[in-house]
């Protein structure tokens, strides 16, 4: 399950790695518990190109403005593909990555030079891009598609946005490995098969079985006359 809480988390952490649920706990225990879960989390995160945090955000253009700031909610280390329309093109065209020496030469923006569509952009300072050409008007609109950027995870009411189970046997694993207690090998086990699992639903090609409850296409009856 995904949303869990890290207060949450917690308590699941302790019951796998098999510490009492009402013993007394110090803070650094607790903080050090905090930790594990958290940058298990991470490292799983940038593991694998969850499809259920992928997204789509966009960014309307201005005439004359070069630089932009990326979306708040993606990750922007993990983009995956940039896009552009103009409002009178149905078409989406896609924005290379790299604005070389001939670009600027042919279109300079530091002269206040301005051409639309967009056709390449790349990273500038202070998480924000650049855009080449410079728009010319407001009518360009660029797309970026991408994972969603990890959300925190501080306070106990923060939520994971991975598997709950996932995160708490790697988590609670890698402290029974570390404490060389010998049931980290089942824990871990137990971690990669469920890893492998939640893989292989996100990679099946189809993952309903709707075939065979599909609808019969409807065919118009026709209905004759005696004698016709």
């Amino acid at each position: 399950m995904r949303g869990k809480t890290l207060g949450e988390l917690v308590a699941d952490f302790r019951d796998e790695a098999g510490m009492a649920s009402t013993a007394a706990m110090s803070q650094n225990a607790l903080q050090a518990i905090q930790t594990k879960i958290r940058r298990t989390q991470e490292v799983l995160y940038a593991d694998w190109a969850w499809p259920f945090l992928r997204m789509q955000r966009d960014e309307v253009l201005q005439a004359g403005e070069r630089y932009y700031s990326f979306p708040p909610e993606l990750d922007p280390d993990r983009l995956e593909s940039v896009v552009v329309r103009e409002q009178s093109d149905s078409l989406w065209r896609p924005v290379t990555y790299g604005i070389d020496m001939w670009m600027r030469n042919n279109c300079d923006s530091e002269l206040d030079e301005r051409r639309d569509p967009v056709c390449a952009w790349q990273y500038f300072e202070n998480d924000q891009y650049e855009v080449w050409p410079m728009p010319a008007t407001n009518t360009g609109v660029l797309r970026f598609t991408g994972i969603q950027k990890l959300p925190p995870l501080k306070a106990d009411a923060d939520r994971a946005v991975l598997d709950d189970r996932l995160i708490v046997l790697y988590a609670a694993g890698e402290w029974l490995q570390k404490a060389k207690d010998p049931g980290a090998t089942t824990v871990m086990q137990m971690a990669d098969a469920h890893y492998r699992r939640l893989k292989g639903n996100t990679q099946r090609k189809r993952v309903y079985p709707i075939a065979a409850g599909q609808p019969v296409p409807w065919v118009p009856i026709v209905i004759k006359a005696p004698g016709t």
